[in-house]
């Protein structure tokens, strides 16, 4: 294998969806959740996007910590869940806990996300390396986004 195949490879792992998240890329969204405030200037804002499992009705979240003042996705984490209740237990329950939460659509959670990757890679920053796991949870806004980081 030479030098050039290997640092391909190398990049295909590094891109590669940690924790069995390819899965989810398919399936139907479950809900879209955005934290109120997010219309205000520089606001952090919270995006919880889950998709279901038609079959197995497992549930796959990302929950996302965009800043729109500077860093972009600033953290992001990703969580497979067995089922339902268990997903409104844990990542949606962690969610409003933190603050008060709406239904949304997923453009407009795609809107959030690629105006805070855009002004952050404008002043030099990356999303969070977590980030790449999520974009296969919410494949839709990276569709929308057309960003590859």
């Amino acid at each position: 294998m030479g030098k050039q195949q290997r640092k391909k490879d190398k990049a295909n792992l590094l891109n590669r969806p940690v924790g069995g998240m390819a899965i989810a890329s398919g399936w139907p969204v479950h809900e879209v959740l955005l934290s109120q405030g997010w219309n205000k200037e520089a606001a952090l804002i919270t995006i919880l996007i889950a998709r279901r499992s038609p079959n197995s009705g497992k549930v796959a979240s990302t929950l996302l910590l965009v800043d729109l003042a500077c860093l972009g996705v600033k953290s992001a984490q990703v969580k497979l869940f067995k089922e339902v209740t268990e997903y409104n237990a844990g990542l949606r329950a962690h969610a409003l806990r933190l603050q008060t939460m709406e239904p949304t659509s997923l453009d407009l959670a795609a809107k959030i996300v690629r105006g805070g990757l855009a002004y952050a890679g404008a002043l030099g920053f990356k999303p969070d390396n977590v980030y790449v796991s999520s974009k296969v949870v919410s494949a839709h806004i990276m569709a929308l986004c057309r960003i590859h980081s």
